[in-house]
């Protein structure tokens, strides 16, 4: 017998979903993922929507940072600068759960000064 999502009753429930102990549709999981469900940090679902997700922003925010800072190509030096202010962001952001745009934004500004 085929098992029904939990979560839509329609479809076939081709995952497991911890959250709801039982199986649920890819389209369910998708749809409430951390919205509806509250899914735990251990989901494999979870955490490759994460990556995936990372890697899509990821890959606009270089085509827009590339058009808008297309003058940086000129000037290495400067470039470097910036790329290495980028990489220590993203790592504090891995660190820190709690930090917000206003923190980094503080912390470029004392910099600055």
């Amino acid at each position: 017998m085929e098992k029904k999502c939990l979560r839509c009753g329609k479809r076939r429930g081709n995952r497991h979903c911890e959250a709801l102990a039982g199986p649920i549709c890819s389209r369910c999981c998708g749809e409430n993922r951390l919205i509806k469900i509250a899914c735990p940090r251990t989901c494999h679902h979870l955490e490759q929507n994460e990556s995936f997700q990372r890697k899509k922003q990821h890959s606009r925010y270089r085509e827009v940072f590339v058009e808008v800072n297309a003058d940086l190509r000129k000037r290495d030096e400067d470039l470097r600068l910036f790329l290495i202010v980028e990489e220590a962001i993203f790592r504090a952001i891995r660190r820190i759960d709690s930090l917000t745009d206003e923190d980094i934004s503080i912390a470029l500004a004392d910099l600055h000064s």
